[in-house]
């Protein structure tokens, strides 16, 4: 049996009433968190020109845009939603990337559109996060070596089975969606210090739902659309991200008795992952030795020591210790971690402005911050060695940031990020009732969360 057709046969069967309680809940959050984001997002106006140009060449339709009155087609809302669900969205450390930018914004399209209940897209959701993970982890590290972004390759697919889920596809339709979404995915790691990242991603979400709806008229794609079948002038999918480093068991190991959407996490912080260890295990230290008390003075140096990976990000996206805009200061250990010790955490996407760049005691603090990248670190750790100005050194090491599985947000720091979020574009009352709708999703139709949003 072909991957696609293993994976198209558990993603036809999977059912609400088989998740387990705790899967239910953690996609609820899930779910949650990306409204939020995208309504914090859309008050920065982040999607504005990205809507502006969807509108004139599409007519409008009956989905909604997360904090927009006008509506939009199933594809184009779930484009648009995607803009406003990414950036400071949830993630997976074995998919490599965001599943959630592509997945929740085309499950929450196609459900609309389809009028299904909530029941049915919490399960998308969990196909989603199976389908992408599992591809996600298949194509490393071949992917990101060969300067592929794996939220942009991958997404296609995650999309297109939460969407198949949505339109009750069957399993030859599911198997045809996926092999239509594998032939769309591309976004290049080059593209994370520009708009083309959000586009690429969006894209790609797109390109997923509209594979699920040419897949239900009878259209597919190649069969062996991850093996490659056609010889020596073709490759698979998984060839041709990764090259030779690839593992395509990893898409069906375990395929129906694990959810790997117990294993993502959700952001504590704003800004990239690379620096969330950093700032936490900075802040511990401090908190721990009454250091920075008088916000971040009394410090001499900080050394970090992080994957080269992250420490390579840090230094070409976030240009160090000197970033001069919101979005290089996303990729900036030196700025996330000043902005923590100064302003305490979490250091949420409000913190990442040209304001927060220019104070100058942030700036200060920053140059006393080394960035190191060691090798054999795992990504997403941290080690740090503080300095202070009388002379004592101390000296810690975090193995995962906050968010993580092993130390996972509560429903109540996720409902209380979701509201610090929300109170940018709408108002409290509004946001308590999306946070009530979402409680009790699977007991509604889609329809009546849409509404709120």
């Amino acid at each position: 049996m072909l991957i696609v057709d293993r994976l198209a046969e558990y993603l036809s069967t999977e059912n609400f009433e088989s998740l387990p309680s705790r899967v239910v809940n953690v996609a609820k959050l899930h779910i949650l968190d990306s409204i939020g984001n995208g309504l914090y997002n859309g008050s920065r106006g982040m999607h504005r020109d990205f809507m502006t140009a969807v509108k004139s060449i599409r007519n409008s339709g009956n989905c909604t845009v997360i904090g927009e009155k006008e509506k939009l087609s199933t594809t184009a809302a779930a484009f648009i939603n995607s803009v406003q669900c990414g950036l400071y969205g949830g993630g997976h450390r074995r998919g490599y990337g965001h599943p959630s930018y592509s997945i929740i914004p085309a499950a929450l399209a196609t459900s609309e559109s389809e009028n299904v209940t909530g029941k049915d897209l919490i399960t998308s959701v969990v196909c989603g996060f199976e389908t992408f993970v599992r591809i996600g982890e298949a194509v490393h590290p071949g992917c990101y070596r060969r300067g592929f972004q794996t939220s942009a390759v991958v997404g296609p697919f995650s999309a297109a089975a939460a969407a198949g889920k949505c339109l009750s596809l069957n399993e030859k339709e599911i198997a045809d969606s996926l092999k239509l979404a594998g032939v769309t995915g591309a976004g290049l790691v080059e593209a994370l210090p520009t708009p083309g990242y959000s586009y690429m991603i969006a894209r790609g979400c797109e390109s997923g739902v509209l594979s699920t709806y040419l897949a239900r008229e009878g259209l597919f794609g190649p069969d062996a659309i991850f093996e490659g079948e056609l010889g020596e002038f073709s490759t698979g999918f998984a060839q041709a991200v990764a090259g030779e480093e690839y593992t395509l068991e990893e898409i069906t190991w375990g395929l129906g008795n694990t959810y790997e959407i117990l294993n993502g996490y959700i952001k504590f912080h704003g800004g990239c992952k690379i620096g969330h260890a950093s700032m936490d295990l900075v802040t511990r230290m401090c908190q721990e030795n009454d250091i920075g008390t008088e916000k971040g003075e009394n410090i001499e140096e900080i050394q970090l020591k992080v994957s080269p990976r992250q420490a390579n990000m840090n230094e070409a996206l976030g240009l160090d210790t000197d970033p001069t805009t919101w979005k290089q200061a996303v990729f900036s250990i030196p700025f996330e971690v000043s902005v923590a010790i100064i302003e305490g955490v979490p250091v949420g996407p409000e913190k990442f402005t040209e304001e927060k760049i220019r104070n100058e005691k942030i700036r200060e603090l920053m140059k006393k911050i080394e960035i190191e990248g060691e090798e054999g670190r795992k990504s997403r750790t941290a080690k740090g060695l503080i300095k202070t100005k009388d002379g004592k050194v101390y000296e810690e090491e975090l193995d995962y940031p906050k968010g993580e599985p092993e130390w996972p947000l509560t429903e109540k720091e996720v409902k209380d990020k979701f509201k610090r979020l929300a109170s940018y574009r709408i108002t409290a009352e509004k946001a308590d009732e999306i946070v009530e709708k979402v409680d009790k999703l699977e007991k509604i139709n889609v329809e009546n969360l849409m509404k709120h949003l």
